[in-house]
């Protein structure tokens, strides 16, 4: 499916605009996988701008899992599935407690003579944003993810504080948030990941965050030496909206602060 069609439909609705849409249909167009594993998808916005990619390379799907409250999003993912002619290329799971028990349920089913057989060529994790959840999901993911593959990790620089200060309400998915400590809540755990966890094991390489909000990395086939730097990049749409907020930063000065 082409992008502006994909992008055309999608828009308005949660919670991925269309410039990242357009990073993961490209992505997708680049890298060319078979299959993608998505780990959170909310209402399905990104899961169909994967699919709508996917359909345009061919022998290409998407299976994507969450929690069972998405069921009862409007829309949920299967409405804009099905508007978009999407559906065929896109499995769906939810899940009780956490994505981790679909991963370790997919680890026992593919494993044989006591070694996990790698399903996927994309794994894209973006859920509840903390250590615990999303960094026993990269181990467990990576069991799941053939050499060579990539994986993605949404909301970088995210944070539960920051999530507070930008919308003025508290964030509520995911674990009993209220047992975390203050640098729990303050700092950017998904980063925290991305560097202590992903960019440290042996077997990834190319690491890149883009926008300072979508990391990834290369799953390499032959361990060995590598540069432990993170190439930065930002998108023309970024650069522009970030200069125009220092510049509204600059206007709401009080005098004395200037």
């Amino acid at each position: 499916m082409d992008f502006d069609r994909a992008a055309t439909e999608l828009k308005g609705i949660p919670y991925t605009p269309a410039a990242k849409g357009r990073f993961f249909y490209n992505l997708v167009l680049e890298r060319r996988p078979k299959r993608i594993l998505e780990l959170g998808f909310a209402h399905g916005v990104g899961t169909c701008y994967f699919a709508a990619a996917a359909e345009e390379i061919g022998n290409c799907e998407v299976h994507a899992v969450d929690l069972e409250q998405s069921a009862s999003f409007e829309p949920k993912l299967e409405d804009l599935a099905s508007r978009l002619k999407l559906d065929h290329l896109i499995r769906v799971e939810r899940e009780t407690s956490s994505y981790t028990w679909f991963l370790k349920r997919t680890i026992a089913e593919h494993t044989k003579d006591h070694v996990c057989v790698p399903q996927y060529d994309l794994v894209f994790i973006d859920g509840p944003k903390d250590w615990t959840n999303d960094g026993c999901a990269f181990f467990l993911a990576d069991k799941l993810l053939r050499p060579e593959g990539t994986i993605l990790f949404d909301d970088y620089s995210w944070s539960y504080r920051g999530h507070e200060a930008q919308t003025g309400r508290k964030y509520e998915r995911g674990y009993i948030f209220e047992k975390m400590s203050e640098q729990e809540f303050a700092e950017p755990q998904v980063k925290a990941i991305f560097e202590l966890l992903v960019m440290q094991h042996p077997g990834y390489s190319n690491f890149e965050v883009v926008d300072g909000d979508v990391a990834m990395a290369r799953k390499t086939e032959h361990a060995g030496p590598k540069e432990l730097i993170i190439n930065t990049r930002y998108s023309l749409r970024h650069r522009v909206v970030s200069r125009i907020a220092k510049l509204a930063r600059g206007l709401n000065m009080t005098p004395a602060a200037r």
